[in-house]
């Protein structure tokens, strides 16, 4: 039972940066830095990179992040399961 739950645990994490990777590709394409983010949300990086990850709720970096990026980040953020958002 703990291997499944392990195997399972694995897969998501690697889903989880697989998307991360491709959140931080469409905000250099469009020349958006953390930087942004923090300034217009207040939040610390460390915060705002595990809400793009998905691993925790910010509602405040996932609408930033879909007012810029659009309906590309949209798309991306639908498609992942297990959003914590």
């Amino acid at each position: 039972m703990s291997q499944v739950k392990n195997q399972k645990t694995t897969h998501i994490d690697r889903l989880l940066r697989e998307r991360k990777k491709q959140v931080e590709v469409l905000m250099s394409q469009k020349g958006i830095s953390i930087t942004d983010i923090e300034q217009a949300t207040g939040l610390k990086a460390d915060s705002i990179g595990r809400a793009i990850a998905g691993r925790i709720n910010s509602v405040p970096v996932i609408a930033f992040l879909e007012q810029q990026l659009g309906s590309g980040f949209s798309a991306l953020w639908r498609d992942y399961p297990n959003n914590a958002a």
